[in-house]
């Protein structure tokens, strides 16, 4: 969809339109959930996350600001709040075994491709874990969820010049993960 097209969907959104706003979820929900379930521990929580982020940003709409809005990343924006929030109610962190488990889940369900490819991100997955968080989340927002570096910039609140070196030391940190457990 067009960015023309999204904000049209949220000026029309904005006046009450229910119809537009429901074209707006059809058109980012998907990789949205994807989002949320790869950082709660079940999908029950991940869906209710995401109708609590769809529930917000509608109650929002009316005082949101047009220019110059991404409103993808402003709805990234207010899933990845959610999820902290979730995390400090329980007063949990996610652990190790959820992210694996998490991971593991979102591949057998979102990969296509080739052999090869399947393999490859399957070795990610299982090291994803084993990266700092900051690294973690630019890799999953460029690579997984397929956000611009700008994207990934305006959800993780940091300049795009940080995110490329972010993206930068966490794909070297990745490669030579991968490296030592997998290259003989």
């Amino acid at each position: 969809m067009e960015l023309s097209e999204v904000l049209g969907l949220v000026e029309q959104a904005r006046g009450g339109d229910k119809q537009a706003f429901g074209q707006l979820y059809d058109e980012h929900a998907r990789r949205l959930h994807r989002f949320i379930q790869i950082r709660l521990p079940n999908e029950t929580q991940a869906e209710d996350l995401l109708q609590e982020t769809f529930l917000k940003a509608w109650l929002a709409l009316p005082k949101l600001k047009l220019e110059g809005l991404n409103f993808s990343a402003w709805l990234y924006k207010i899933a990845r709040n959610l999820v902290n929030d979730h995390y400090r109610k329980v007063y949990r962190t996610p652990t190790s075994e959820d992210i694996e488990e998490h991971m593991e889940l979102s591949a057998e369900q979102n990969i296509e491709g080739d052999l090869d490819r399947v393999m490859m991100l399957e070795k990610v997955r299982e090291v994803l874990p084993k990266l700092k968080t900051e690294y973690r989340q630019v890799i999953e927002l460029r690579f997984i969820q397929e956000f611009s570096v700008i994207e990934a910039a305006e959800i993780l609140n940091r300049s795009q010049v940080a995110v490329r070196l972010l993206q930068y030391r966490a794909l070297q940190r990745l490669r030579n993960i991968i490296n030592e457990n997998y290259v003989a």
